[in-house]
């Protein structure tokens, strides 16, 4: 029996936009105006959406149908299909297995009979893109050192431990998954400087770095921006001198041996390597539960397409245009924190930057190169780069990908992203707000290209529950309809 989401878990409504060009006023003086004539009959884009949430496997073509009349039937215009993982007993169906694709086709097509844009997820669960095909060297990366400290003259000759990989910010790793993640590790570097004799520090190095980024607007103590680095301060502590920072990565052997004749003095070696980050698709079903796919990579997210979308529309076969059935694809909420590695980051980091980042890799770790300001300038370029990648070939990506099918993309505002909102809403069609639009982001999109904005309203959840009641329900309505 299908858990069916539109008529017994709750109600999401995606409200229209007002903004749309198809719902402008009309100059005309003859007749009544395009706006008058659109609300006496408004127009399938002004039909409100809702959340369709499969849960892990329960699903049934009769109960499909079921509800996609129902939407029919009261007016819905779109449904925004995800399958997630939310505690409830496992269907039958296996996400993306033969039978969970037929069935996909089969949704596809009654939605495009009853006149039903259907939005599909970019990914299992509602955090990104990603999923169990996802490898390694696919997934999000950091960076990660390990130190040893020696004095000098004498002859090093030994194993560098490897890197361990960062604990993830949701550490909810299934046996497998964490099995994979120890096998994926990648050297990027060894580096060699004289022992700091004193230890600077950078403060909010997690977020700096790009290690941890926890959204703001729900966790307390996270600053909602970081400052721009400030200008060298007169008589500052030094740091790290660049030009002793020694680039000893051809000593280091496939095994981990490295050896090297230390000069006179305490001196640090530090061994740089990319590992998984330990991101995973949020709250995935089981078949579809994996690692995220590197933000920073559009190879990455391809091959993600490959083992999804992709088998989709092989299977749906040749689709003309159509202003009902698979319409959109969407970016739900982002929870997948950040990421500060991928493998081509340094060659990135040099083009766009200007200057090679491998002698300010201690930063990373803390270690001030320089100065303070010199090495905050560092990590803001560092922030930038990551900012860059993201944009272009994730929400590039995706948005490329998608206009290639037919398809328009859209997006949930994201809060914990490494990268500025309004630069990231450029690569989309649509942006979808929580609860009430933002005035910033109504005043951004009236200057960006492919504007349109869409609330989501009579939301609840178990802590809203108990006083979301039909009067505050009908009053969010009023308050977020174009109308």
């Amino acid at each position: 029996m299908t858990i069916r989401f539109f008529r017994s878990i709750c109600i999401g409504l995606l409200l229209a936009n007002p903004l749309r060009p198809d719902c402008a006023a009309d100059s005309s003086p003859v007749g009544p105006s395009l706006l008058e004539r659109q609300f006496a009959d408004p127009p399938n884009s002004a039909f409100p959406g809702v959340y369709w949430y499969f849960q892990d496997g329960n699903r049934d073509p009769a109960g499909i149908s079921a509800d996609l009349r129902s939407m029919a039937e009261v007016g819905i215009g779109s449904a925004l299909m995800l399958e997630v993982d939310l505690g409830l007993r496992k269907g039958p169906v296996k996400f993306m297995s033969e039978a969970w694709q037929d069935m996909f086709v089969q949704t596809e097509k009654e939605a495009e009979r009853l006149g039903i844009q259907l939005t599909l997820g970019a990914g299992p669960g509602w955090c990104g893109s990603g999923g169990p095909w996802v490898t390694g060297e696919e997934s999000m990366q950091d960076l990660v050192e390990t130190a040893v400290r020696v004095r000098g003259p004498v002859q090093f000759h030994s194993r560098l431990a490897v890197p361990a990989p960062p604990t993830p910010y949701f550490n909810n790793l299934t046996p497998d998954l964490a099995r994979r993640r120890l096998e994926y590790y990648a050297d990027v570097a060894v580096l060699a400087f004289p022992t700091p004799s004193a230890n600077l520090g950078i403060a909010d190095l997690d977020e700096k770095a790009l290690y941890y980024r926890a959204p703001y607007t729900s966790v307390a103590g996270v600053k909602p921006y970081l400052e721009p680095p400030a200008a060298p301060a007169p008589n500052a502590p030094a740091g790290i001198p660049k030009a002793q920072i020694i680039d000893l990565s051809k000593r280091l052997e496939a095994d981990g041996t490295f050896d090297w004749a230390v000069p006179a003095g305490n001196w640090t070696i530090m061994r740089f390597g990319a590992r998984n980050n330990g991101t995973t698709t949020r709250p995935a079903p089981q078949a579809g539960y994996g690692f995220e796919t590197d933000k920073f990579s559009l190879a990455a997210l391809k091959a993600h397409f490959a083992n999804y979308a992709d088998k989709l529309l092989q299977k749906l076969g040749p689709r003309p245009a159509a202003a009902a059935g698979w319409t959109m694809m969407h970016l739900d909420s982002w929870e997948m924190g950040a990421q500060n590695w991928t493998p081509r980051f340094r060659a990135e980091f040099e083009r766009r930057r200007g200057y090679d980042p491998l002698p300010f890799y201690p930063a990373y770790a803390g270690e001030v190169v320089v100065d303070a300001a010199t090495t905050e300038r560092f990590l803001w370029d560092l922030r930038q780069t990551a900012q860059e990648l993201l944009v272009e070939n994730y929400a590039g990506g995706l948005s490329e990908y998608a206009h290639r099918h037919g398809f328009g993309p859209i997006l949930t505002t994201p809060r914990s992203v490494a990268s500025r909102r309004r630069r990231l809403g450029t690569r989309w069609d649509v942006r979808l707000w929580g609860r009430s639009p933002s005035p910033r982001w109504i005043r951004s999109s009236s200057i960006l290209p492919r504007s349109r904005i869409s609330s989501t309203g009579l939301l609840a959840q178990a802590s809203t529950g108990s006083y979301f009641i039909p009067s505050s329900i009908n009053r969010s309505g009023r308050t977020l309809s174009p109308a």
